[in-house]
């Protein structure tokens, strides 16, 4: 795979649904812009998502840590690439929509 982050903004493979930066021209066709969204606000969206759900029950069926998630949720950190495909699985949701704002 192909990764590179950015500030201002990144891209989500619209096949794969991975955040996709190559700058590649053979696969920018299945490529769509994407505005980055911030940590704070992706940690509130998953706080949010958990809703009441005990996040030791959450972080074992992602295969985490408990402390990864909270870290997470509080916007300290930003998961990895086949966590946030973990975590958009989990809540049914796609990967953009809960890491980044359209």
């Amino acid at each position: 795979m192909h990764y590179k982050h950015t500030k201002e903004k990144s891209t989500i493979c619209a096949q794969c649904e991975w955040k996709c930066l190559w700058k590649s021209s053979t696969i920018s066709a299945h490529k769509r812009e994407v505005i980055y969204t911030d940590h704070k606000e992706i940690g509130s969206r998953l706080r949010r998502l958990r809703g009441e759900q005990d996040a030791k029950s959450v972080a074992k069926a992602l295969g985490i840590r408990t402390s990864a998630l909270f870290m997470y949720e509080r916007g300290e950190r930003s998961p990895r690439d086949q966590v946030k495909m973990k975590i958009a699985r989990y809540y049914g949701l796609p990967v953009q929509e809960i890491f980044f704002s359209e």
